[in-house]
């Protein structure tokens, strides 16, 4: 079972949440793997305080010119290419590796076959394996700007833990939907503001068309602020649970230790919230 958590804007308190049922699962005996997929800026290990790590290359396919005397500088990989990741004027092709997405379009399209796939290296891996936890990072490269080619290839990472957590980039970009396109059931993190409500449509807009299960998680409720409950009510959309704004966690939070430890009442809710998805997913 694979559970994305996700988020429409930074901030919302996402990785806090993915972390935090991570380690209710472990805690309860269920083994997990916690995927962060946030692979410009992971910061899962800073919550769950990880230090020893084995670390693993995370390889890509991206297209080369490997045999240039066949090339007849027709221009149809470049035609073809959606991320214009290749440039042809009337010459032998131009590759821009940073905007390549690994399809392997313009090798398909080449009819001279003068293209093939090489091994790229634009991302490591950091695994640890602690109280039955597996906490999977991708790392990306200084100077590396497709992050999504990474995503796809961390996700395929092979791990013996039935239950899987995808915690996502935020924002509704590539990156969120390479994350959540494999989930089973995707959590939307919010927070009740007008920005938080804005992106949360953005985010359902996103996922409209993909026929995942899903429910929404208001984090850093007030008393008296019901923008976002009104907002599940009046649409229909699931709200799983509110959590109330604390600064007790707040300030342990920014001591990287996780929120799940600090409130006995969140702890609960994340336990219902979990039995609550397996019963969606069985």
């Amino acid at each position: 079972m694979k559970i994305a958590i996700a988020s429409g804007k930074g901030g919302t308190g996402k990785s806090s949440i993915s972390t935090s049922l991570a380690a209710c699962l472990a805690e309860n005996g269920t083994p997990v793997a916690l995927f962060d997929c946030d692979v410009e800026e992971p910061n899962c290990h800073l919550l769950l305080n990880r230090t020893e790590t084995v670390n693993r290359d995370i390889p890509v396919q991206i297209p080369a010119l490997t045999a240039p005397d066949k090339c007849t500088q027709c221009g149809i990989c470049a035609t073809v290419c959606r991320f214009n990741a290749l440039a042809s004027f009337k010459t032998k092709p131009l590759f821009f590796p940073e905007l390549c997405h690994s399809c392997g379009g313009c090798q398909l399209a080449c009819p001279q076959n003068a293209i093939s796939m090489v091994e790229h290296i634009p991302a490591q891996s950091r695994d640890s394996i602690e109280n039955g936890l597996h906490l999977i990072e991708g790392v990306m490269n200084i100077g590396e700007a497709q992050a999504t080619r990474v995503i796809r290839e961390l996700v395929k990472t092979p791990v013996s833990e039935e239950v899987q957590i995808l915690d996502s980039p935020p924002g509704t970009s590539c990156s969120f939907m390479a994350t959540v396109s494999i989930c089973d059931f995707l959590i939307l993190v919010t927070e009740p503001t007008p920005f938080g409500l804005h992106d949360l449509k953005l985010a359902l807009e996103a996922i409209e068309t993909m026929n995942i299960p899903y429910g929404i998680i208001e984090n850093k409720a007030e008393e008296g602020v019901t923008l976002i409950q009104d907002f599940c009510r009046d649409d229909g959309h699931p709200l799983l649970m509110s959590i109330p704004f604390s600064r007790n966690v707040a300030e342990n939070y920014s001591h990287g230790k996780l929120p799940y430890y600090n409130q006995t009442e969140v702890q609960k809710g994340f336990e219902q919230l979990l039995n609550q998805i397996r019963s969606e997913c069985a």
